[in-house]
């Protein structure tokens, strides 16, 4: 096999020197070559092995192995450099830009592995939604995590990750840990509330910040904690959530005397959709203050419309879906 990578790149020695992570040097040489031949290489199964076989002089993969496995780094340490250099990349690039909107996006990934792999700690079966459809669920053997992605104007970066076990499986690990190494279940709103509290913390004040994410994610516990760090929410809502004292669902029959508005929305390959639009003001059951709520539909007949929330009551409905579709990159980060 053709080994690609004969020099390591002096932009991500640079990069990752900035984050001034409390590392060896044997242990930083080690994750050189990992992030270069992540990032370089297009294997089909990134294994520490195939990575290390594309290295130029790399040591027996079995050291990056140990690395990972045995090396006394924490990983909070370097979530933490990571979410420092973060955030002081995203306050310079405002200030020379003069750009001090700031949108947040959350979501969850799952990724895949071979079927017959069972010995990570981190790999089990999860509901795949990206593969179900209406009855038809299917399962995926992978691990999970929940992340939380910034952008400002053209600039953006991923915050940070929690990788999300099922209560099942930290049940199991924990039968094998000592008492003061057991993990403790929590839920994927948890995480992303977790990382946005983080996130509060580190964040100047000056950014009118929005938080995008779907309908998974939009329960009441993080919209009100959005709201009291003075932060918008825009997202999906599922249609049996209450406005006032009706469903949302009912709220689309009330209102289909009331005219559509026409929302256009360009998709990232410059693909222009429309959609028809109806607005209806209130207050979600259980939430203090008033939201706005869209009905979106593709067409006049379309039996199935989605629901979008938003907290800021001065945006327009083109002007709620245009932001929405930035929480997009994350889909495909």
């Amino acid at each position: 096999m053709l080994k690609l990578i004969v020099h390591h790149s002096p932009i991500l020695i640079q990069f990752l020197l900035s984050l001034k992570l409390n590392l060896s040097k044997p242990q930083f040489e080690h994750m050189v070559r990992m992030c270069d031949a992540l990032i370089t290489t297009e294997l089909r199964h990134k294994t520490v092995a195939g990575l290390y076989r594309m290295i130029v002089d790399a040591p027996d993969p079995s050291n990056g192995c140990d690395y990972l496995r045995i090396s006394p780094w924490q990983v909070d340490d370097t979530h933490e450099a990571v979410r420092q250099f973060t955030v002081a990349e995203i306050v310079a690039y405002a200030k020379e830009s003069n750009d001090w909107t700031l949108y947040v996006s959350v979501d969850d990934s799952l990724g895949e592995k071979d079927k017959a792999t069972h010995a990570l700690e981190a790999v089990d079966i999860h509901h795949d939604h990206t593969k179900s459809q209406g009855k038809k669920q299917v399962y995926t053997n992978g691990c999970s995590h929940v992340e939380v992605r910034l952008q400002v104007g053209g600039m953006a970066y991923v915050f940070d990750w929690r990788l999300y076990l099922r209560e099942k499986r930290v049940r199991r690990l924990n039968r094998k840990r000592q008492s003061e190494k057991r993990l403790r279940f929590r839920k994927k709103t948890s995480l992303a509330h977790e990382i946005l509290r983080e996130l509060a913390q580190l964040l100047p004040e000056g950014f009118q910040v929005y938080v995008l994410f779907d309908s998974w994610y939009a329960s009441n516990q993080l919209i009100k904690f959005c709201r009291g760090n003075g932060w918008h929410v825009i997202c999906a809502i599922k249609s049996n959530r209450k406005l006032g004292e009706e469903k949302l669902s009912q709220w689309n029959r009330t209102l289909k005397h009331q005219r559509y508005q026409r929302v256009f929305v360009t998709a990232t390959d410059q693909r222009q959709s429309s959609y028809l639009v109806r607005t209806v003001r209130g207050r979600l059951n259980k939430l203090s203050f008033d939201v706005c709520v869209l009905i979106s539909k593709r067409r006049h007949r379309d039996t199935r419309p989605k629901y979008f929330l938003c907290t800021d009551p001065s945006l327009s409905a083109q002007k709620v879906l245009n932001i929405y579709q930035k929480r997009w990159p994350i889909e495909v980060d």
